[in-house]
């Protein structure tokens, strides 16, 4: 008998001789070893040889299964955990083990590999919450074994401890310890503590805007929670405190406790209007009596009848009085409560109601100080206003009446500063004369003609110097009656040159004042009717008819 090992015959085989022969030979795989074919082959003298042969597997041990895990692992999530075994032959089995449950998970396996080995891998799909956390996870891989002949089943596992992320459910703030007195000075002592999560998580307080960040302080305890300490007062009292939470791994989440603070003190008392109130005889007059004060305070008036209560609140006590003749009055409001007691007196001064003048101006008040101006300050500062507008008024009337007074009163004061010059001037007849008395230069008249009246121009410029146009006024003379002209009292300062004159288009004024171009016969001369001379220097001035008119006769020949 011999024994071959993938044809090749093996050395130091022993043979064995009683009921049956046996061939035996020691062999140890090696790591490296592959699966390979054993032959025996028996053979006896003058006959055929007899082989028969078996195929030898080489059993490896696979490796350590490893865990792969996501990144992070958070409540309510549904992870996919991955089992690995690497370099198994044969094919081996992987499963999980978890909270003391064995879950036969499907495995999937690699090619083939030249050494004949397979890497397999396995997938365990968990919805973990914040009680999953530190909980193990074993990953196991089942494989073959042989002792003296003898096949059996080996195990190797892996552990991994879950850490399951999870943000803190509540917070809760507890008032550990209180101080306060009967004023409202109250010292208190809070603790804000929330409930476990995965990372820690940081507790702050939010303080009031109205609670200043000197009366409080802040400690941290990682044990306990976080404390604050806060020193307050009475005005304090119904404000909040709040503390949150803060966690890294959940920025979403926001939980914040609230704390309403409870200060408790005596009552303290105001009035609307203020203690001192001042009304008039037959006026009604409300007061309210309002008590600042935790817990509410009973509130009540003192020396008053039950009619004389109004409206009552928790907080405010309405007194509704009327007087009937002056005086002063004092009314007590008391306020009690489990804290202490309190009062306070208000002060109504009765007066006379005023007059209708100054019940229809309102009592002023001071801008800067909002006090109400007294009496005497009011009728001072009414009579120095009257004064004023009289004054105003006066001054008016006088401008008024000197205005009207120049305007109708004739003004011949600056007919001095008309320059009169020298030589012989000259009145123009509009028309033919044929009236000449002195009979030069005759003009016969028409048959049956009439002597009529005979006009005469005049040449006006109203002020010396200015340049305004020359007006032409009508007069009529009636044989030797002197000329006569009725005239509004306007004064005339003006001389007309003749080239003025000459040049500009007479106006018809009527009603006016008359001035003629006269041309006068010179000194001595007996000459009766007047002639025109074109060439001759001409003297121009103003005559006021109607002032001459008023003069005697005397005058005028003067």
């Amino acid at each position: 008998m011999k024994l071959k090992k993938n044809g090749q015959d093996v050395p130091n085989v022993t043979v064995e001789a009683s009921s049956f022969y046996r061939a035996f030979y020691d062999y140890m795989p090696s790591a490296e070893d592959t699966d390979h074919t054993v032959t025996c082959e028996v053979t006896r003298a003058g006959q055929q040889p007899v082989t028969v042969s078996i195929t030898l597997v080489i059993l490896r041990k696979p490796s350590i299964p490893e865990i792969i895990l996501p990144a992070s692992v958070k409540e309510g999530n549904t992870e996919h955990i991955t089992c690995k075994a690497f370099n198994a032959r044969p094919e081996p089995r992987l499963y999980f083990t978890y909270n003391k449950t064995t879950y036969n998970t499907s495995n999937s396996f690699s090619k083939m590999k030249d050494d004949k080995t397979v890497d397999a891998k396995t997938i365990f799909e968990q919805t973990f919450s914040r009680y999953d956390n530190t909980r193990s996870l074993k990953c196991c891989v089942e494989f073959k074994e042989f002792d003296k002949n003898t096949p059996k089943m080996l195990t190797n596992c892996s552990t991994y401890v879950i850490d399951v992320l999870f943000p803190p459910k509540f917070l809760q703030i507890e008032e550990l310890n209180r101080t306060n007195d009967e004023e409202g000075n109250t010292n208190l002592m809070l603790q804000c503590t929330s409930d476990v999560s995965n990372p820690d998580s940081t507790i702050r307080w939010n303080i009031s805007p109205n609670v200043k960040r000197s009366q409080v302080k802040e400690k941290v305890n990682e044990l306990s929670g976080n404390f604050l300490s806060a020193n307050l007062r009475r005005h304090n009292n119904g404000e909040t405190l709040s503390c949150y939470i803060e966690n890294p791994a959940f920025p979403e989440i926001k939980v914040t406790e609230t704390y309403t603070l409870n200060i408790t003190y005596k009552p303290f008392i105001s009035f609307s209007p203020s203690s001192s109130i001042t009304t008039y005889v037959d006026d009604s007059i409300s007061v309210l009596c309002q008590c600042d004060a935790n817990p509410p305070a009973k509130i009540e008036w003192s020396n008053t009848s039950s009619n004389e209560i109004g409206e009552r609140t928790e907080v405010s006590l309405e007194l509704k009085m009327q007087f009937h003749s002056t005086g002063r009055h004092n009314f007590t409001c008391n306020a009690t409560n489990a804290m202490g007691s309190a009062e306070n007196a208000v002060l109504i001064l009765v007066k006379e109601k005023p007059s209708e003048l100054t019940k229809a101006i309102p009592r002023p008040t001071s801008l800067s100080t909002g006090k109400v101006i007294s009496s005497s300050m009011l009728i001072g500062i009414i009579c120095g206003c009257l004064a004023i507008v009289l004054i105003v008024i006066i001054a008016f009337v006088c401008v008024v009446v000197v205005w009207k007074t120049r305007e109708k009163t004739p003004t011949r004061e600056r007919s001095d500063n008309v320059l009169i010059q020298e030589g012989e001037p000259s009145f123009q007849p509009l028309g033919p004369d044929y009236n000449d008395l002195a009979g030069t230069n005759p003009v016969e008249a028409p048959s049956g003609a009439i002597p009529g009246p005979v006009e005469y121009t005049c040449v006006v410029k109203r002020a010396v110097g200015q340049a305004t146009k020359p007006q032409v006024l009508k007069s009529t003379k009636h044989s030797d009656a002197p000329s006569e002209a009725i005239a509004e009292p306007v004064e005339y300062t003006s001389v007309v040159k003749r080239a003025v004159r000459q040049a500009t288009n007479p106006q018809i004024e009527d009603g006016a004042l008359i001035y003629a171009d006269l041309d006068l016969p010179a000194e001595g001369s007996t000459r009766r009717k007047p002639t025109v001379n074109s060439d001759a220097e001409t003297t121009y001035v103003s005559i006021d008819f109607a002032q001459t008119k008023k003069m005697k006769r005397s005058v005028l020949d003067d």
